[in-house]
């Protein structure tokens, strides 16, 4: 059994530093931030693999911890998607209830939904939503069942949820588990 407690800490860590532009970038600097990445992406840990739009590219920041996937549109930073994974979907849950409660302490609106059907599927997702002058939704979703789990994080601008439907939801249908 995993210690959960520690590999939590990484992602919210890892968003502050992405969001405020902190942090150490991965070895190659620029480099790293320029990567584009095209076709099926897989995670570092090799337990799951999705496809992301075009144009998007690796962020410049290690990955730590369960941190296992992180990139971002290479035109728009405000699109971004990071991928945690663990023992189970209870475990996925867990992990974006924690991501949520450190965004409300830096200003966000965050709800929970068990049954969210905004993105194809039933989902048990987190929304979160950051105020500002280009209103942006963090949507954290749950995968797995309880031998395996997936927590995706995709943020991106929208006033509501189904603003960002149309981003969030080819990337969760791409979403494979590799056995």
């Amino acid at each position: 059994m995993r210690n959960c407690l520690a590999p939590m800490l990484a992602l919210p860590l890892l968003l502050s530093l992405a969001a405020c532009g902190g942090g150490e970038p991965a070895s190659g600097g620029d480099e790293a931030r320029a990567t584009p990445l095209s076709g099926r992406q897989e995670t570092a840990d090799g337990t799951a693999s999705l496809v992301l739009p075009e144009g998007f590219v690796k962020t410049a920041y290690e990955l730590d911890g369960q941190v296992t996937f992180a990139a971002q549109d290479a035109l728009d930073p405000l699109r971004q998607v990071f991928v945690t994974t663990g023992d189970s979907i209870a475990d996925a849950e867990a992990e974006a209830i924690f991501v949520a409660d450190v965004y409300v302490k830096k200003g966000a609106t965050c709800h929970r939904d068990r049954t969210d059907t905004t993105f194809g599927a039933t989902h048990s997702i987190v929304d979160c939503r950051w105020k500002g002058k280009q209103p942006t939704h963090s949507v954290m979703v749950a995968l797995g069942d309880t031998e395996r789990g997936a927590m995706v994080l995709l943020s991106a601008p929208g006033r509501t949820r189904a603003d960002v439907a149309s981003f969030v939801t080819p990337v969760l249908d791409s979403w494979t588990w590799l056995d």
